[in-house]
């Protein structure tokens, strides 16, 4: 017990982390003396191999209990490995994707945890930041927030943390969307698109060949007109970076912080749609289906660098795309960095894209094709319109049904999301900067706008 008292309250206390690494390496040296003093007595050819990576392979739950909501009355018990827990490599996360029925108790969970080659495991106490080791024989209390799960390296060098969560489903309410306004301002489009700038909510839709923008500054109640543009495709390319709102008409890239006065720049790249925006730049596809990148305001566009096992014809087929949207988000495993995402549809199939922008990588980063096989048994469907969101570690598609979809591994697999299940076929979806969803549906000439909760 000395070797595991010491590493697990190694803890915040040593403040030096060279010097932390440096015991830590001490007193896993010292558990290998040990384990090779015992195969020495027992067997001259054992060899011990220690490793430097830090990793959860597995992670299963033990048998769990449902009650009926707000009672003490046992419902059924539960299999807990019938509810698969996923494993995020990537942003170091554990959770289930198929939620547990409403009811069931996770204030007292045994869970079977896995680490790479046998390394050490231990859990963060709730009430303070001091570590534990695990044990499969004690449960745990999942209910009050997620469980920090620290990874240990068998030559003492390293260790990860990952977040580890159990989702429970949560009875509907009726609020999850709530109608905020009916306007005939917003019912006479055939098609717009919403996004969300600072505290404002800005539409623009298409209407007799023309694209109108419409504006609220009281959180969707009331809308008011803003400019015109003679173009049929602005609304497509409506886009928000930072604190800048963009879009294309025509030859001239247009941009504005307030959705009143706008400026430009004459569009002398080629530039056909905006499909994304990341912390430093903004992306576009050009009328000869290629991706350029702009890091200036979009003063100049550059060439961006696209999966180099594709040839450029295969690139081009995979760039001719209709009702794309796009999203970004900071990449927790790298600082300075964006994953930023776009899907469209090509006629037959959704079509994703993706690019890990490191901003401190002196090399430059590439565009991806996330591909639709046999072995992905989610993909998204086929959206005749499509609005991307991002929140809470996972993205939202809304398209062209009242059907939610959410993805938790960054665009690769899309399940049914029913928490979010629209109330009305909505034409387009937006969130703002704290996190609140924003809709629009259209009926009977009257544009109807909606409110979701938070993520």
């Amino acid at each position: 017990m000395l070797f595991a008292d010491l590493c697990v309250n190694l803890q915040p206390k040593i403040k030096n982390f060279a010097e932390q690494m440096k015991k830590l390496r001490q007193m896993f040296c010292l558990l290998l003396t040990v384990c090779t003093l015992s195969s020495c007595l027992t067997n001259d050819d054992n060899e011990v191999i220690l490793y430097n990576d830090a990793a959860i392979t597995a992670f299963t739950l033990g048998t769990l209990t449902q009650y009926e909501p707000g009672t003490s009355t046992v419902v059924a018990t539960l299999t807990g490995s019938n509810y698969k827990m996923a494993i995020d490599q990537i942003n170091y996360r554990v959770f289930n994707r198929d939620s547990l029925p409403i009811g069931t108790a996770i204030n007292n969970v045994l869970c079977s945890v896995t680490a790479a080659h046998s390394g050490g495991i231990a859990i963060q106490n709730l009430d303070n930041d001091l570590f534990q080791w695990y044990s499969s024989s004690i449960p745990y209390d999942f209910s009050q927030k997620p469980r920090i799960f620290r990874i240990f390296a068998t030559d003492g060098t390293y260790y990860r943390d990952y977040k580890v969560s159990i989702n429970v489903s949560k009875a509907k309410t009726k609020d999850i969307w709530t109608a905020k306004a009916d306007t005939t301002l917003l019912g006479s489009f055939t098609d717009m698109r919403l996004v969300a700038l600072d505290t404002l909510l800005v539409v623009f839709g298409k209407k007799n060949g023309t694209t109108q923008v419409c504006i609220s500054k009281n959180k969707g109640l009331t809308w008011e007109s803003g400019r015109t543009f003679n173009d049929t495709t602005v609304y497509s390319s409506a886009i928000v970076k930072n604190d800048t709102l963009f879009t294309l008409s025509k030859q001239q890239l247009y941009y504005t912080k307030n959705a009143e006065q706008w400026d430009s720049l004459a569009n002398s790249w080629n530039l056909k749609q905006l499909v994304a925006a990341g912390t430093k730049e903004l992306f576009a596809l050009t009328n000869d289906s290629l991706l350029k990148a702009s890091t200036d305001h979009g003063a100049n566009w550059n060439p961006e660098l696209v999966d180099s096992t594709l040839s450029t014809d295969s690139v081009k087929h995979m760039l001719a795309l209709n009702a794309v949207s796009g999203v970004s988000f900071p990449f927790e495993p790298v600082k300075s960095s964006d994953y930023v995402l776009f899907v469209g549809n090509n006629g037959k199939q959704s079509v994703i894209w993706r690019k890990i922008s490191q901003y401190k990588n002196t090399k430059p980063d590439q565009w991806v094709n996330i591909p639709i096989g046999d072995y992905n048994k989610y993909p998204l469907p086929l959206q005749s319109r499509l609005s991307l969101t991002y929140g809470e570690s996972s993205v939202l598609a809304f398209g062209s049904s009242t059907t939610v979809y959410q993805s938790t591994d960054q665009g690769i697999s899309w399940r049914s999301n029913t928490t979010y299940a629209l109330p009305a076929e909505m034409i387009t979806v937006a969130a703002d900067k704290k996190g609140t969803l924003w809709a629009i549906s259209v009926a009977d000439g009257k544009g109807k706008v909606w409110r979701g909760s938070k993520y």
